[in-house]
């Protein structure tokens, strides 16, 4: 899937990927790579979805987060749906839907710049998004 993702969101050219089978390894990255957004899958090995995400937030890193996950949405902690730039995509359905709600989700945050993120400026007009284990 992870694979899936990164090939369709990459088609038109105007959207970077990195991928990343560990919440551990994409932290690493995020440190030193500011992204735009970040698509992680719920079940991961080291730490869920959620636990991910409150690290993100505890280490100053604000990045857009889409949690896509087969858990229902009350299954999951609402204390994550308390954080700023939070999302929820479900699993459930067909792929053509998962798709098209990644890409309302990406238009909406297509024109927030990495200034407004991170207080830096960046040349690069595409968007970086990060895709931890699906």
């Amino acid at each position: 899937m992870l694979d899936v993702m990164k090939h369709f969101l990459e088609r038109d050219q105007t959207i970077d990927v990195q991928t990343f089978l560990s919440p551990k390894n994409a932290i690493s990255y995020l440190k030193t790579h500011p992204m735009d957004l970040i698509l992680s899958d719920y079940e991961m090995p080291d730490m869920n979805g959620a636990e991910f995400l409150l690290h993100l937030r505890s280490q100053g890193i604000n990045t857009p987060f889409i949690l896509y996950t087969s858990n229902n949405h009350e299954e999951i902690s609402a204390d994550i749906f308390k954080q700023e730039y939070v999302h929820y995509i479900s699993k459930c359905g067909p792929i053509e839907q998962h798709i098209t709600r990644l890409k309302e989700i990406i238009q909406k945050y297509d024109n927030i710049t990495k200034s407004d993120l991170y207080g830096t400026t960046s040349s690069n007009t595409d968007l970086d998004l990060i895709i931890t284990n699906l």
